[in-house]
């Protein structure tokens, strides 16, 4: 008894307190990659309890090649609670090169060492910061990516608001949403942006995308690619310089960060998260750095990738975690180009990262680079596309379609929309094994407007036809006429009706608003059918519409346009689950034309009486 006094009395006492804690924390295991328990060693790690302002370290990173170098740095202030449930450690660049660089875009991830023991990653900093310094992610913080308890940031996709249950716009599904952010505030180092193959331009959206999930990117152009014989044999090691290949082939996108720890063949990088959605599949591969570009906005690092490695597999707010020899699907896609000034097309062939948010995207930059590979598009241009996209169970969505004076943002909302919708939507995602895009660029617009609509007799009986006659004008001056005949059906009542006369816009506006089923979606099957359904309306038509009284009913997206009016009240009855909407009647021709139609004409004419049927 009296050993189990002293020995309580003696815990009680500050100094053993302190090591009896400092026992047990040093050997209580971090939850880490995925759940699996990570030791922490107080041999190789300090914890941020440890630090105090004014000691000494240094931190790995590659200012050029491939081996990383020490920079001195001197520990400023510990912060907890930066941000909520994480700590920081302020440190300032001691080495001349940080001095005179400043915090360098690429150096996210890198390691700092603290009494020789592993304290940390580059992490954050200032914009605009006139001195090299960084905020520090602690090491006990990163050891915990992919803990069941990690705080996963709010995923910003695309689609992921999309309402459903509103008829599906593929412009508006295409646009990414930016979210606005202070510039005075710290931020995640950021990480370069490299781009091989097509202007830097044609990532800026991409680059948008990140800029609004926290993650800065200086985007440039990348440095020379590896040969092609066999690749330089390089590991992922503490201060080494990763990439996350996003678009790999004929065209290059990657994200070029640091690595920081290595544990068996697991790697944590970065610091920081790259969109912060938890668990992905993206390459990994090893890089060379060729330099630092010293800049008074932000300096940052060229470089190349080397090999693909690996797969990333968590992407934490607290670090990335990859895993060396995994692998991550890839998506090929192949675009063809070809322009009005060049006497042979040009073939992009290359593969993307496979993610919902991230995939349309990068078909978006792609199609972009590619579009804008010989040069920028003249003031006057028409765009001539088609598109194959083989997906799930062998389908495939096939579409051919033209656009003129609109730059490429018809081309790219269709594309882009249709990707989103296919990888982010609420019944599953559409796998999606191969894309194909082909782009014949021409300097001519091809813009026409509606000179005149004429009909032969404004009066007529169901059961005959109406004959119509429009005349286009297109620049400069040239006008052609087009003939449609339109019969009204037998059934129809006596009265007046419209009919118009118009080009794609104002015809799509019409199917949205008389016939909203075609292009609502309740399942994986329907929502193909809706994009397949949107992708062929061809702007190069002229439609003629017969608008008539409504008739039958829509259930969902099957149409009874013949069902008598007693046996949809049946139907049509309050304890139904399936929505039932009154059908709008019309009767459409179109016709082929050379041109695009912007506008639409409207004439009144009038049904007289039934036909009298011998």
């Amino acid at each position: 008894m009296k050993g189990l006094c002293w020995l309580r009395w003696s815990l009680a006492g500050p100094c053993w307190v302190g090591m009896i804690m400092a026992a047990v924390i040093s050997v209580l295991p971090v939850l880490g990659q995925g759940g699996r328990q990570v030791l922490w060693d107080p041999n190789r790690y300090i914890d941020i309890n440890e630090i105090r302002p004014g000691m000494e370290g240094y931190c790995l990173t590659c200012y050029e090649g491939v081996e990383p170098e020490r920079f001195g740095l001197r520990v400023v202030s510990i912060v907890p609670n930066f941000e909520p449930g994480r700590d920081a450690i302020l440190v300032m660049g001691t080495d001349e090169r940080l001095i005179r660089t400043g915090p360098v875009a690429g150096c996210s991830g890198s390691p700092v060492y603290i009494q020789g023991r592993l304290a940390g990653a580059l992490a954050f900093g200032w914009n605009l910061s006139k001195d090299p310094l960084y905020g520090v992610t602690p090491i006990r913080q990163i050891l915990e990516v992919g803990n069941c308890n990690s705080p996963v940031m709010d995923p910003i996709g695309p689609v992921s608001s999309w309402d459903f249950s509103r008829p599906i716009d593929l412009a508006l599904v295409g646009q990414s949403v930016v979210r606005p952010r202070s510039s005075g505030l710290a931020r995640t180092v950021p990480s370069t942006l490299l781009v091989w193959g097509m202007p830097t331009s044609a990532v800026e959206p991409l680059a948008s995308m990140f800029n609004a999930a926290g993650l800065d990117l200086a985007i440039a152009a990348g440095g020379p690619m590896p040969g092609q014989g066999q690749p330089e044999q390089v590991d992922l090691s503490p201060g080494a310089a990763m990439m996350i290949p996003l678009v790999q082939g004929d065209v290059r996108v990657a994200v070029l960060g640091t690595v920081t720890a290595v544990e068996a063949d697991t790697v944590y990088a970065f610091g920081h998260s790259l969109l912060g959605y938890g668990p992905v599949e993206l390459p990994i591969a090893t890089a060379r750095i060729h330099t630092v570009v010293s800049n008074l906005s932000q300096s940052f690092k060229i470089g190349s990738p080397i090999e693909v490695v690996g797969a990333l597999k968590i992407d934490d707010p607290r670090g990335v975690l990859g895993q060396i020899g995994a692998h991550a699907k890839t998506i090929p896609l192949e675009v063809e180009v070809r322009h009005f000034n060049q006497p042979q097309s040009r073939i992009f062939r290359c593969r993307l990262a496979s993610h919902k948010a991230l995939t349309p995207q990068l078909v978006r930059s792609v199609l972009n680079g590619a579009a804008q590979y010989f040069g920028d598009l003249p003031p006057d241009h028409c765009i001539s596309y088609q598109g194959r996209l083989d997906i799930a169970d062998g389908l495939t969505l096939g579409f051919t379609n033209v656009s003129t004076g609109a730059s490429l943002a018809e081309v790219l909302s269709e594309a882009t929309g249709t990707v989103a919708l296919l990888m982010d939507n609420p019944f599953g995602q559409i796998q999606i094994h191969g894309m194909q895009f082909s782009l014949k660029i021409a300097n001519q617009d091809r813009t026409a407007s509606i000179n005149s609509v004429e009909v032969a007799d404004r009066r007529v009986r169901p059961g005959e036809q109406v004959q119509v006659k429009a005349v286009l004008e297109s620049y400069p001056g040239v006008r052609r006429q087009y003939q449609f005949n339109i019969r009204v059906p037998r059934q129809t009542d006596p009265g007046q009706y419209n009919l118009s006369v118009c080009g794609s816009y104002e015809y799509l506006q019409f199917l949205r608003k008389a016939a909203p089923q075609r292009f609502v979606a309740r399942d994986g099957s329907e929502l193909i059918k809706a994009i397949d359904y949107l992708l062929n309306i061809r702007r190069d038509r002229l439609y003629c519409i017969l608008e008539l009284q409504p008739s039958g009913i829509a259930i969902e997206r099957y149409e009874l346009p013949d069902l008598p009016s007693t046996k949809a009240l049946i139907l049509d009855t309050a304890t139904r689950t399936v929505p039932i909407q009154q059908m709008q009647s019309w009767v459409e021709a179109s016709v082929e034309t050379d041109t695009i139609t912007e506008d639409k004409e409207t004439i009144r004419i009038v049904v007289e009486g039934p036909e009298q049927i011998e």
